[in-house]
């Protein structure tokens, strides 16, 4: 039985979240991770593992533990009302004190009613994370295709925008939202007093320390980037003109990680055909993210090539903290918070973004001084990792906010 001092979190979404290899997944496990650290339970609930009366408890970190119980039939949809029916049943079981911790997704309707229910009915604390502002998605990326596919664009953007808006409106209920950068604890600020920012975070046990930080010349200079392979978004357009322009004095190849759709792979496609550097961009593959930080090892430099824009101005990219601990030098953009954490030359490369000349002569000089300044920059890396990002710092103030 438990006592009535205890506390437990259970984090509810629609989303992948324990096995996902999404930005989403690795947010909500440090979090979880965060709040263990200090002696909080935590659940991860997910509608993509519970269908039915809870059967399993997974325990994937001191603390933090797995649900799922239930099958779907051969082309069964998966059902919110079972979800809800079953963690109710769980929590109505469990003698301590208890918050919702809801991880949103673009399902919109989902997530009201994840509001609705555990909020009004349940009586719950209800509290949610918030890590980008979805009605700036809309109207983002330029429609390309058909004249019938363009015309479902302008169609639908709209649509979604208005359900967006209105879904910002549900944080006028939440008992606190937890945002990842500064400029959307500004713009919720005018639904919720009720904030607590909680940046990228890390797990700086993870921290690879690697001796073979060397370029020889004449060999290619390998970079490397993971994530959501998306052209606009991560400013796929600059970076391959950078890389254009950089060939005429050294090869320098482009690695790329992650999920990458059909229509994101002609753009890069067809712009590296055109600049005529086709031969040297590679897609590696969506891989665990366990297994990238291996990867990361057989390259030179990690980018995040962010042009600056209302998407990125309010995200605040999860890839970054990984990459500081990755034992390779990175590359980024002066974008949403990135230099309040980031100093050119001390833990990254941080240029201004929205320019390939800009980018391309600094991958020059990275190149030119690469063997002398490569190490020191990983170590100042590290030293942000550990003492300013890593998921630890952040357990007391999460702990009193959501358990005020």
């Amino acid at each position: 039985m438990k006592s009535e001092g205890e506390k437990e979190c259970f984090i509810i979404s629609s989303a992948q979240l324990v096995d996902g290899k999404n930005a989403g997944a690795r947010r909500v496990r440090l979090v979880s991770k965060s709040l263990a650290h200090k002696g909080v339970k935590v659940f991860i609930c997910t509608l993509f593992d519970i269908q039915g009366k809870i059967n399993e408890i997974k325990e994937l970190t001191p603390g933090v533990f797995a649900l799922s119980g239930g099958e779907r039939q051969n082309g069964e949809k998966l059902s919110v009302l079972k979800f809800i029916k079953a963690i109710k049943q769980f929590i109505d079981l469990r003698k301590s004190e208890r918050v919702i911790y809801l991880y949103p997704t673009t399902f919109i309707f989902k997530d009201f009613f994840y509001l609705i229910y555990f909020k009004f009915i349940g009586r719950y604390r209800f509290f949610c994370d918030i890590n980008e502002l979805r009605s700036s998605i809309s109207f983002f990326s330029l429609p390309t295709g058909s004249f019938h596919t363009r015309l479902w664009y302008y169609v639908k953007s709209p649509v979604e925008w208005v359900f967006y808006k209105l879904n910002e409106f549900q944080a006028l209920f939440y008992d606190g939202i937890v945002v990842i950068s500064t400029t959307l604890k500004k713009h919720y600020s005018i639904y919720t007093k009720s904030s607590l920012r909680v940046p990228i975070l890390c797990d700086s046990d993870q921290i690879i320390k690697s001796d073979s930080l060397r370029w020889l010349p004449g060999e290619p200079f390998r970079i490397c980037f993971a994530g959501y392979i998306s052209f606009a978004k991560e400013g796929f357009d600059i970076m391959l003109r950078a890389l254009s322009e950089v060939q005429d004095s050294y090869r320098v190849d482009l690695f790329l990680y992650g999920f990458l759709d059909q229509k994101n792979k002609v753009r890069i496609d067809r712009l590296a055909l055109k600049l005529g550097i086709e031969g040297n961009i590679k897609y590696m593959g969506n891989l665990d993210p366990s297994l990238l930080q291996t990867e990361y090892l057989k390259y030179h430099l990690l980018i995040l090539p962010r042009p600056s824009n209302r998407v990125t101005r309010y995200g605040f990219s999860t890839k970054l903290s990984e990459y500081l601990m990755s034992g390779r030098p990175v590359m980024a953009t002066d974008v949403s918070d990135n230099s309040m954490y980031l100093r050119d030359n001390y833990n990254c490369f941080l240029i201004k973004p929205g320019s390939s000349i800009v980018m391309s002569e600094r991958i020059r000089g990275i190149i030119n001084r690469y063997n002398h300044q490569a190490a020191s920059i990983v170590e100042g890396a590290h030293d942000t990792a550990r003492e300013e990002l890593d998921y630890r710092l952040f357990s007391e103030e999460l702990i009193r906010f959501i358990y005020k």
